[in-house]
């Protein structure tokens, strides 16, 4: 099983395939691949997006994903994007990542209870040397599917390294340890009640 994992993820990563238009590939004829389809895409995060499923995204590359499910592969698989470990590992988040996480967090319930509805919080920098932020309110659908590319002048001339632009807005970023607490040598982490609130509507709706 480990190998054909290993084998699926090079077929990923080496494959060039390229959809036509990048739209969707229609709908198969076979229900059972087309819910093993839709059902891998709700499961597999988007490269490019901000943690959507490849099911929710419009990123070409996740409509190459999903045509690549149902055309090439209609086999289940995992992988994991190394450049995204902070988003899976809270040990090696930084003390910025967890204040800011915290903030946003916090403000999007306050957004909730205050029945704002299709916003979200967004970190808005102040200055950088001192770093300064402080949380704003971005409407969803400026922001949604929207795919936002590191700027040019952020990386070298030669494409092998990033300029002192990048440098000062990426360094505040990663500054101070924030490590959890550990037993066994492996990190203790919170554990929510998962308490349900009463219902409030009276009736099913589809969106």
């Amino acid at each position: 099983m480990r190998s054909l994992k290993y084998l699926l993820l090079a077929v990923l990563l080496g494959l060039t395939f390229v959809a036509h238009g990048n739209e969707a590939a229609p709908a198969s004829d076979d229900p059972v691949l087309e819910k093993r389809v839709n059902k891998l895409s709700e499961e597999l995060r988007c490269l490019v997006c901000q943690n959507q499923t490849i099911a929710d995204s419009h990123a070409e590359l996740a409509v190459d994903l999903k045509n690549l499910i149902r055309e090439k592969l209609k086999l289940k698989y995992h992988w994991a994007v190394a450049d995204y470990l902070q988003r899976a590992a809270r040990h090696i988040a930084s003390k910025t990542d967890v204040a800011q996480a915290y903030a946003v967090g916090k403000a999007a319930v306050e957004l909730a209870l205050k029945g704002h509805n299709a916003v979200m919080p967004a970190i808005v920098r102040k200055s950088d040397k001192p770093y300064r932020w402080s949380i704003g309110v971005a409407d969803l659908n400026e922001v949604a599917n929207v795919e936002k590319k590191m700027p040019r002048d952020y990386i070298s001339q030669d494409g092998f390294h990033i300029t002192e632009k990048c440098r000062r807005y990426l360094l505040p970023l990663i500054q101070g340890e924030d490590y959890p607490p550990y037993r066994n040598g492996l990190p203790v982490y919170v554990r929510l009640k998962n308490v349900t609130v009463p219902k409030k509507l009276e009736a099913g709706f589809k969106i």
